[in-house]
């Protein structure tokens, strides 16, 4: 664009505002071409057998504090059924903690899973995580970015709790500023 441009028009600053123009333009955003490598075929994981044995988790970091200092969710999917457990917790949560929670929300209710997917979160890669969970003979399968074997379900349920969170926080203060 720059080059077709200064073919035949000259103005002070006019890198700039073409710039901002070809950043601005939706047709040129919508053309533009794509310099990334072909995503490869999608090699989906495998359909589990049944329900629990295969599942995924997530942590959901950085919320507002609660009353209870709370400012994480740790979110365990099931990849069968999408049925999900959400607990509260603190952003600084260590492996010890999750086993905690993993052993309190999952496994009491439904048994020791066979697989667990996750992302390479450094609670989940931590020793102490890999060595409990090779106790009790679970594989871990750590997601790795971009990549479309990666089970996309918790990322799913996390924006679907964000979004009921949001909601509900926006209505709490909705009904606050009337009652103030």
């Amino acid at each position: 664009t720059m080059e077709l441009v200064t073919r035949y028009f000259y103005w002070p600053h006019m890198q700039e505002d073409i710039k901002q123009y070809v950043q601005t333009c939706s047709s040129c955003q919508r053309n533009k071409p794509s310099h990334l490598e072909p995503a490869g075929l999608l090699q989906p994981l495998p359909v589990p057998e049944r329900p629990w044995s295969d599942m995924s988790m997530d942590l959901i970091t950085h919320l507002p504090k609660s009353l209870h200092g709370n400012d994480c969710i740790v979110v365990f999917v099931d990849r069968l059924t999408k049925q999900f457990h959400a607990v509260a917790t603190v952003t600084e949560v260590s492996a010890v903690e999750l086993v905690s929670i993993f052993f309190r929300e999952v496994v009491r209710h439904h048994g020791v899973p066979s697989t667990i997917v996750s992302d390479r979160d450094p609670r989940f890669t931590a020793h102490f995580w890999r060595t409990v969970f090779e106790m009790i003979r679970t594989k871990l399968a750590m997601s790795t970015s971009f990549h479309p074997q990666t089970d996309g379900q918790t990322e799913r349920d996390n924006r679907t709790i964000e979004d009921i969170l949001r909601s509900y926080v926006n209505s709490l203060q909705d009904d606050w500023d009337e009652y103030l």
